[in-house]
């Protein structure tokens, strides 16, 4: 999405776009980060 968002030229951070995401309902296709036990 970050990637998107600079093509159209809008300058975002991630925590942004990672909290724009959560309001909108939206979910990374990304996997996450592996948590070990």
């Amino acid at each position: 999405m970050m990637k998107q968002l600079a093509m159209q030229g809008v300058a975002m951070g991630r925590y942004k776009v990672t909290r724009l995401m959560a309001e909108a309902g939206l979910m990374s296709r990304q996997p996450g980060k592996h948590r070990y036990k």
